[in-house]
């Protein structure tokens, strides 16, 4: 909504130790380094990534879109 996308991508994929999903988007995108809005919006995604042992990779641009990586830790059910 924010960046006006078109097209949005959702991917997932597994293997024995971690979990990952991307968003990518055809949108607006921004510079996440200069990025400073009123919101928490991508603070609070990092800190829940975080509090389940995982990481939350934005990569973006200004006319490129969006790309969210989240990756995180499977638990071992053994």
């Amino acid at each position: 909504r924010h960046g006006r996308a078109r097209r949005l991508t959702v991917r997932a994929a597994r293997d024995e130790r971690f979990v990952a999903l991307a968003v990518s988007d055809d949108g607006d995108g921004f510079q996440p380094s200069t990025r400073r809005d009123d919101g928490h919006g991508l603070a609070n995604m990092r800190a829940r990534a975080a509090a389940l042992g995982g990481t939350l990779q934005i990569d973006s641009a200004p006319g490129k879109g969006t790309r969210v990586l989240l990756t995180l830790p499977v638990e071992s059910t053994t």
